[in-house]
């Protein structure tokens, strides 16, 4: 079966972006410093190698890299407007340089809603190391929605209490 842009997107999402994360060999939030269209460059290039033409710019990719607390570094990466459930509006990554602590989430396109006219919805979930996929529920979205410290707080809890 011929891949789809909507599978290409997928895979970037949920399974590109979380296995790099979790690879000891590589430094994925030093490639988005050094090249911040990286999201674009990698899905244009899936795009490319799966004869596909990329119906996006790279306007519609972002990578944000914030700081988290005093030892945390943190990336909000922002992807098009998902049009089928499990696609991400965003992706937010941890680390604070020790393997064990990272942590992969995704805001994803769920069950919507009508609130005020204007349908609404997705769910945040976490990428593990072993590749489980967890849901912490439906949330409400709206233009202002920001659920970066939420999923930061989220990976916070699910570390060992001593770390």
């Amino acid at each position: 079966m011929a891949a789809t842009v909507n599978d290409l997107l997928y895979y970037l999402e949920h399974r590109f972006l979380p296995q790099t994360l979790f690879n000891e060999k590589y430094d994925l939030f030093r490639t988005m410093y050094e090249n911040p269209r990286l999201l674009w460059d990698v899905f244009n290039d899936l795009c490319a190698q799966e004869g596909l033409e990329n119906p996006f710019t790279h306007a519609d990719f972002s990578i944000t890299l914030r700081k988290s607390g005093d030892r945390w570094q943190g990336a909000l990466l922002k992807f098009p407007i998902p049009e089928a459930e499990a696609l991400c509006f965003e992706e937010y990554l941890f680390s604070d340089g020790d393997p064990a602590h990272k942590g992969c989430y995704t805001l994803e396109y769920g069950v919507t809603q009508t609130v005020q006219g204007e349908e609404v919805g997705g769910v945040l979930c976490a990428w593990t190391a072993d590749r489980q996929h967890i849901s912490y529920g439906s949330r409400t979205l709206f233009a202002d929605s920001d659920f970066f410290e939420e999923a930061f707080q989220l990976h916070l809890q699910r570390l060992p209490q001593n770390e």
